[in-house]
């Protein structure tokens, strides 16, 4: 029984099942890429890499392999993956809604329409054809202008064709400035740069750029990603070969962002069709120090029937291939290492009070593991890979920190840190760049048992952090953009906003240094609290007024002016209450309302008269 299961188990069966679905899928793709206009699509789920674990079976060791199986769906999405980033594609009630979602974080996009010439055109998406990585929908903006879609390695390719120049010319291209327009809903993970370095200010901006999506970065935070996806600056080529670069407007739109690509009139001669191509691209972090230990040609291989490898972040167990029929073959043991840039640390002076190393990740089949064997993360002192088994967490200079995973409960599976403190102290005092770990099986020998499923603990890369705090006696010993905080004990914390309070925030005199100007500003509007203030502006509980503005009490019975040199004047008193920017109110009106009940009665405000008529 135990041999006829581990038969029917082994990946030899697994190939051959995917191999007939990929020859009837083939001898399907026609039929299943037509469409009859007016009834409903079916989409499909189109496979690009092998990074699936658990029950599911692994397709393809290679991270750039790509295979074209389409597994028929219900409902109208086309969903892809590479491995490094996955997308989905599905119709919505006025236009094409497309998530890519890259290091867990998704990024939301909806084509709205094209408009130019007088004209606005919602995409139409009866007609679809797939091949291979790539969906096209046809005559969208009308007869002659498709969209069309290509999944690769690390990019979304998009791609507005227009087939020829009627079709150009009905679209109202080169009649004037027309536009592809979207609407963006990033994670709250991310935020715009238009640079890759600061953050976008929230203003329209027209770009002809990249616009990138990078962290969020809370204060006192190291990230393991710090960038995540880049939709590539616009432009449009023409079959000679002809490059016209185009433009971005960005713009902020409630709880959206709007993204209008602008396509100008052309004066050059165009050869159709004209293809304006949107990308968006997966940020691989290069600069993250990501790694992989024994990558090449190492075998743990204990017991014949093991093998452990790694891929993209994950530790996966897998019965050998050759498992079934008794042939043991070598597979590489790779194992995860990540590292922390700690350069900016060594801008502290003070010591390094608390430091908390974040995780979270995910498990597979825990509780087929062998009884004795668990996924432990580790700290490293050398970030290297090596070619051999000597790395194992018996055999290195490593600390262990915490179990991931063991045969009957996944640890790593909600938020939480670990603390490091002492570790990183040890790292910086040797004036190291980085704090590195690994994930490691423990005990390197593995039990002599055959799992009946692939063993997982995915760890999150985007959910990997490292926070930190330092001890201060002065503003000295913290950065530029960080104070020392009167606290228990004294820390650096990050300066303040303009209007936050400051009064009696920082150790010492030192309240102006919590400030971004180091103006730590007192209220002299009513002699209350002191706020962080902008140059040659007064304030008055947190807000910030220009010099010469006239600024009302709450309750209307005296205003004062801002002068230049941020104070303001002496106080007016207002008998009648205050307006705003204008000063006190100096008159009472007074309304006489007169309300008639009936032909002869009348009432005014000092008397009530009866009138009788007598004929």
């Amino acid at each position: 029984m135990n041999s006829g299961m581990q038969r029917l188990s082994s990946p030899l069966l697994y190939t051959f099942i995917i191999f007939t679905i990929l020859v009837l899928t083939q001898a399907l793709s026609p039929s299943l890429a037509s469409t009859t206009p007016g009834v409903e699509e079916t989409f499909s789920t189109i496979t690009l890499a092998s990074t699936t674990s658990g029950t599911e079976e692994i397709i393809s060791e290679s991270e750039l392999e790509r295979v074209g199986v389409f597994t028929e769906k219900s409902g109208d999405t086309l969903v892809g993956s590479t491995g490094k980033y996955s997308v989905s594609l599905a119709p919505n009630g006025d236009g094409l809604s497309v998530e890519f979602t890259a290091h867990d974080t998704p990024l939301e996009i909806e084509l709205k329409q094209l408009v130019g010439g007088g004209k606005s055109l919602e995409p139409s998406l009866i007609d679809s054809v797939y091949s291979g990585d790539t969906l096209e929908y046809k005559d969208v903006f009308g007869e002659g202008i498709n969209l069309k879609y290509v999944l690769d390695d690390t990019q979304l390719k998009e791609s507005i064709i227009f087939e020829d120049e009627q079709a150009a010319v009905d679209a109202g291209f080169g009649s004037g400035t027309m536009a592809l327009e979207f609407y963006l809903k990033p994670s709250d993970r991310t935020v715009v740069s238009l640079d890759g370095e600061t953050l976008w200010d929230k203003s329209q901006a027209t770009t002809s750029e990249d616009i990138r999506f990078i962290r969020n970065k809370e204060p006192h935070k190291l990230y393991l990603i710090n960038e995540f996806y880049t939709i590539n600056a616009p432009f449009l080529n023409d079959s000679s070969g002809t490059i016209v670069g185009l433009t971005y407007t960005l713009e902020e739109h409630a709880d959206n962002l709007f993204l209008r690509l602008n396509i100008p009139p052309i004066d050059e001669e165009l050869d159709f069709p004209v293809v304006i191509d949107p990308t968006i691209e997966w940020n691989d972090n290069d600069g993250v120090h990501v790694n992989w230990e024994n990558w090449e040609n190492c075998s743990s291989d204990t017991d014949d029937c093991y093998r452990i490898y790694e891929y993209a972040n994950d530790i996966l167990f897998d019965v050998d291939e050759g498992c079934s029929s008794g042939v043991t073959s070598e597979h590489p043991v790779r194992k995860s290492l990540f590292e922390f840039d700690i350069d900016d640390l060594y801008d502290y002076g003070g010591s390094l009070y608390q430091a908390k190393l974040w995780t979270q990740g995910s498990c597979s089949c825990n509780s087929f593991m062998p009884s004795d064997a668990s996924i432990k993360l580790y700290h490293i002192e050398e970030f290297s890979s090596s070619d051999d088994c000597s790395d194992h967490p018996d055999d290195q200079e490593i600390s262990y920190i915490r179990t991931m995973m063991d045969d009957d409960t996944c640890y790593g599976s909600t938020k939480e840190y670990d603390t490091v403190t002492s570790l990183l102290e040890d790292r910086m005092g040797d004036t190291d760049d980085y704090f590195a770990f690994k994930l490691d099986i423990y005990p390197a020998t593995e039990a002599d048992e055959d799992p009946n499923c692939t063993y997982s603990f995915e760890m999150s890369e985007s959910n990997l952090e490292l926070e930190y705090y330092f001890e201060c006696d002065d503003y000295t010993e913290c950065p530029p953009t960080e104070y020392c905080k009167d606290d228990v004990p004294d820390i650096c914390d990050l300066d303040l906003d303009y209007g936050d309070a400051c009064e009696d925030i920082a150790v010492g005199d030192e309240d102006d240094y919590a400030c971004p100007n180091n103006n730590c500003q007192e209220d002299d509007f009513d002699g209350s609290g002191a706020y962080c203030t902008y140059n040659s502006m007064c304030v008055h509980n947190g807000a910030n007024y220009s010099s010469g503005l006239l600024h009302c009490a709450t309750d209307g019975s005296y205003h004062k002016t801002c002068q230049g040199d941020t104070t303001w004047t002496t106080s007016t008193s207002c008998s009648y209450g205050c307006t705003e920017g204008v000063g006190c109110v100096t008159t009472t009106t007074t309304t006489t309302t007169t309300t008639t009940l009936a032909p002869d009665i009348n009432i005014n405000p000092t008397s009530l008269t009866f009138e009788r008529y007598v004929g």
